[in-house]
């Protein structure tokens, strides 16, 4: 049986291949952990989980998220994923969560945007529990505007794809394979537990501007006093085929929290 090791902030670690770095509050210990064969990973946010470029924000988010920004993938790429999530049985419902995002590198002149791709907890704050939702955005607009701008002003053009309540202590195994088409020719497939519950085909998706794509995940969430815990396992990104993945999902491995 494994046991856990923190991630401090800022920290390089390789997982299945890819350099992924540690993006969360250096002064608040536990908040990423994995397993020595990385095959593993445990996030956990609480009050005051701050990184240090989310300060100065009001409020400001909380944040423990694994990064692979470093090694970011061209954004004409499709992309797979596929990985094994699982909302901590004792972990506090979040308010509104990212636990996955694919994200676009800003280019010059660029403004900040939301993620082409979100995998979504929406909770308390919107009067629910644990909707996981897949939620795409799109602009055809170069450079990227801000949040606001006609025509992106609602959220860079977000859709909504699914969204189904997930339960606490239980794993669910999740592959995605994603072709971005800002124009009108991207297309997206979504499988939980070997079920395929997304398959839009000739869908805008993604920004024009962005030369690359990159991977991160973890909690990323609304500032909030409670403990949110989650883990993820086996995790792949890339644009190899994961597809195998869909009926033959990685074991998920056991393992030994430590405590504080």
């Amino acid at each position: 049986m494994a046991t856990l090791e923190d991630v401090p902030a800022e920290e390089d670690i390789t997982v299945n291949g890819r350099s992924f770095r540690s993006h969360c509050d250096v002064d608040v210990p536990l908040s990423v952990q994995t397993t020595s064969d990385f095959k593993r990973q445990r996030f956990m946010v609480t009050d005051g989980s701050v990184y240090s470029v989310d300060e100065g924000r009001e409020p400001p988010p909380n944040r423990a998220e694994l990064s692979n920004h470093t090694e970011p993938v061209s954004a004409a790429s499709a992309v797979w994923l596929a990985y094994s999530m699982k909302i901590d049985s004792a972990s506090a419902d979040v308010p509104y969560a990212y636990v996955g995002q694919l994200h676009q590198k800003e280019e010059a002149g660029d403004a900040f945007a939301n993620p082409l791709l979100s995998l979504e907890l929406i909770g308390t704050r919107y009067g629910k529990t644990r909707e996981f939702s897949v939620v795409t955005r799109h602009s055809e607009t170069v450079p990227l505007p801000p949040y606001g701008t006609p025509p992106d002003e609602a959220d860079w053009n977000a859709v909504n794809h699914y969204a189904t309540t997930i339960a606490k202590g239980r794993w669910y195994d999740i592959v995605i394979h994603l072709t971005p088409g800002p124009t009108g020719n991207g297309a997206l497939e979504v499988w939980i537990d070997g079920v395929k519950v997304v398959d839009e085909t000739n869908a805008p998706i993604g920004f024009a501007s962005s030369v690359s794509n990159y991977w991160k995940y973890g909690i990323y969430d609304d500032n909030d006093t409670t403990t949110r815990v989650v883990w993820f396992a086996n995790m792949e990104f890339g644009t190899a085929d994961l597809s195998a993945r869909i009926t033959s999902p990685l074991p998920t491995p056991k393992v030994m929290v430590l405590a504080a």
